[in-house]
C-alpha cells in the first residue's frame, strides 16, 4: 500500500516543538504553583502533630497515675514515662521529641489551669514560655 501523500497546509498529526515548549511551560507553571501554595503545610503539619503528641503525653501520665497512685514531680520530667520501676515503659523515648528536635516541655503543678499539670512544645523557637509554645 502506498501511504496517502499530504496535502499542502495538512499536518500530519505530530507535534511542532513551538507546541511542545508550550505545554511544558504550562506543566512547569503549575508545579511552580502548587509548590508555592503547599509551602507552609510543613509548619502546620509540624503544629498539629505537637499538638497530638501532648495529648498523646498527656494520657500517658493518666495512665502513669493510675499506676503509681501519684505523677512524676517537676524534677523527674516526663522520663518515667520511658523507664519503670519494673523495667516496663508506657512510651518510647522517641516519643518525646517534638517535631522540631527539642524535648516536650512538663511542668506540676500546672501553670496554664487545664489540670493538674501541662505538657507542651517550646515550638519552633525552642524557647519555653514564648508565644510559639505549642499546647
Amino acid at each position: 500500500m502506498n501511504p496517502i501523500p499530504l496535502r499542502p497546509g495538512r499536518r500530519n498529526g505530530a507535534f511542532t516543538l513551538f507546541e511542545m515548549i508550550l505545554v511544558l511551560a504550562i506543566i512547569a507553571i503549575l508545579i511552580g504553583l502548587g509548590i508555592y501554595h503547599l509551602s507552609g503545610t510543613e509548619d502546620t503539619a509540624n503544629i498539629v502533630r505537637a499538638r497530638a503528641d501532648c495529648k498523646t503525653i498527656a494520657m500517658t501520665l493518666t495512665q502513669y497515675k493510675v499506676r503509681h497512685s501519684r505523677l512524676p514531680t517537676q524534677g523527674e520530667g516526663l522520663a518515667p514515662l520511658t523507664k519503670g520501676p519494673d523495667g516496663s515503659s508506657l512510651i518510647k523515648q522517641e516519643a518525646l521529641t517534638d517535631p522540631w528536635g527539642q524535648p516536650y516541655q512538663y511542668r506540676n503543678p500546672s501553670r496554664k489551669g487545664n489540670g493538674s499539670f501541662d505538657v507542651f512544645s517550646a515550638g519552633p523557637d525552642g524557647q519555653p514560655e514564648s508565644p510559639d509554645d505549642v499546647y
